[in-house]
């Protein structure tokens, strides 16, 4: 009997199964640092990945978390204004390739509405092209510069009606002063 044995170096592949691993789990990580939450969706709108962050970037009810998002649940998400804008950039994304960005707005089953930056990038894969999105909350950054706007505008409003009274205040003493003057004048000839 004779045995026949072939020997492969599959130590490459291993190191690059590694490396990739780790370019994944420090992609994860960034993603998570970031607080950013990533999609991606064919060209006719079917939703291939949607991650935990989506998930509450959109407040995604448990029941479709486990049958999986469709793109219709994310337009119901979209505020109405909003949702042309995002359509038209994702089919910009998705025409060009280039990446696209835009701010709008969620608005959620309680009422509350987010922020949410989202980046787009459109990628030419085998059989149909698809859309990658990372988005990002920037509800506190848009509440902060909208705070910081009107406590401007009010300092500013605040500021010009104390020139005002600083104006009307020289006013009246300029005027005392003549009087003053004037006063003076007629007891020093009366004197």
């Amino acid at each position: 009997k004779r045995m026949v044995g072939l020997h492969f170096d599959i130590s490459e592949r291993k190191q690059a199964q590694q490396a990739l691993r780790q370019a994944k789990r420090e992609l994860e990580l960034a993603l998570k640092a970031g607080e950013m939450g990533v999609a991606s969706r064919t060209q006719s709108g079917k939703v291939l990945t949607w991650d935990a962050r989506m998930d509450e970037l959109f407040a995604v009810p448990d029941e479709l978390r486990q049958g999986g998002v469709d793109l219709e649940f994310w337009r119901s998400r979209v505020h109405p204004d909003d949702q042309a804008m995002i359509t038209k950039l994702s089919a910009e994304g998705l025409e060009s390739g280039g990446p696209v960005q835009a701010t709008f707005r969620v608005i959620l089953p309680d009422g509350e509405t987010r922020y949410i930056h989202g980046a787009m990038i459109g990628t030419d894969e085998p059989g149909e092209k698809h859309l990658i999105v990372v988005h990002r909350d920037v509800t506190p950054t848009i509440t902060a510069d909208r705070a910081l706007s009107e406590a401007k505008s009010r300092a500013e409003t605040a500021y010009r009606e104390l020139q005002r009274h600083q104006e009307d205040l020289e006013r009246v003493v300029a005027e005392r002063t003549q009087e003053l003057s004037l006063a003076l004048l007629r007891a020093e000839k009366a004197d």
